[in-house]
């Protein structure tokens, strides 16, 4: 017991190292929160109709075409009368090789 404080053993060093852990899809998640939140305080702003005007500017710009039901129809309608004359054609000359 004599000897004994001359011969204080030392306690080891603690580390305190806390691992980071980098979640790149909550980082983006929370980027685009922040994002939302300002451009609601914007949004707030417009009515219901100018921002349905808004949104079809946006899309028929990015289209690069008007953006109008008339037009829409028309598209799709010639499209679909294409399509029938394509299968009547196709089953005319399946009928005329038979036959033959």
């Amino acid at each position: 017991m004599l000897f004994q404080k001359n011969f204080k053993l030392q306690k080891p060093n603690k580390f305190a190292y806390t691992p980071v852990y980098y979640n790149e899809r909550k980082e983006d998640l929370e980027r685009k929160i922040r994002a939302a939140k300002d451009d609601k305080d914007a949004l707030k702003e417009l009515n219901e109709t100018e921002l349905r005007n808004r949104i079809r500017e946006k899309i028929s710009v990015s289209r690069g075409e008007e953006l109008s039901l008339a037009n829409f129809k028309k598209k799709h309608k010639s499209k679909s009368n294409f399509t029938l004359i394509f299968v009547v054609l196709l089953m005319a000359t399946i009928l005329v090789i038979q036959m033959s």
